[in-house]
Formats: structure tokens, sequence, C-alpha cells
């Protein structure tokens, strides 16, 4: 269940969102090392076999929603199931706190995935 995360390391590497941490994170771009990028974007694991909860603030700052948009798609075109769950007006760091007014609803939108499993 990624919360805010970065369901797409090639595009966040070619963003270069983070100040470039996927790019640090692997060692270098998806055509240096395009193996690496196999073995750690969740986009190229696809399908997982395993249902998932992806959770991203619209207001999110650090990590574009778009890559969970696009990995949630994929995912669902892979055959995973696999929920989006967008808060809206939230940003990056409220959906990793439990103490935010938010995570309720995540716990909710978890429990709705876990009934898919």
């Amino acid at each position: 269940m990624p919360l805010g995360g970065v369901c797409d390391l090639a595009e966040a590497a070619r963003l270069g969102i983070g100040d470039g941490a996927a790019l640090d994170f692997v060692g270098g771009t998806p055509e240096e090392r395009p193996e690496l990028y196999d073995l750690a974007d969740p986009m190229r694991r696809l399908p997982s076999g395993s249902p998932a909860l992806v959770v991203h603030g619209t207001d999110d700052d650090r990590v574009p929603p778009e890559l969970s948009r696009r990995y949630a798609q994929a995912a669902h075109e892979a055959g995973d199931p696999c929920q989006l769950l967008e808060l809206e007006d939230v940003g990056h760091f409220e959906v990793i706190d439990p103490r935010t007014a938010t995570w309720s609803t995540i716990v909710q939108g978890f429990e709705a995935v876990v009934k898919m499993g």
C-alpha cells in the first residue's frame, strides 16, 4: 500500500523528483541501469498478483499524483485488482502520518482492498 509513493521509478528519475532521489537510489538512469529498474520499479513489476491500494494526496508537492494514477491504470491493465484513493486538498506528509484526519479514510480504503483479495 504505497502512501504518496513513487510507483513509477523510471518516470520519477526522468522528472528528477526529490532532487534526484530515484537516480541516487538506483545508481543511474533507466537507460544506464535497466536491470536495476526492472527489479526496483513497481511499474515494471506488474502484474504483482496481489490487490493494492494506492493512496495519494492531490496537493502532494513532493511526488506528483500522476505517478500513482499511472500505476493504478497499469495495474488494472495487467489484471491486478488495484484501488486508487486520491485525497482532495491533501499533501504528501498527511497520507503518511496516522495522526492526521485523513488516516481514517486511508484505513477504510485499506479494509476495502483486503476484502478484494
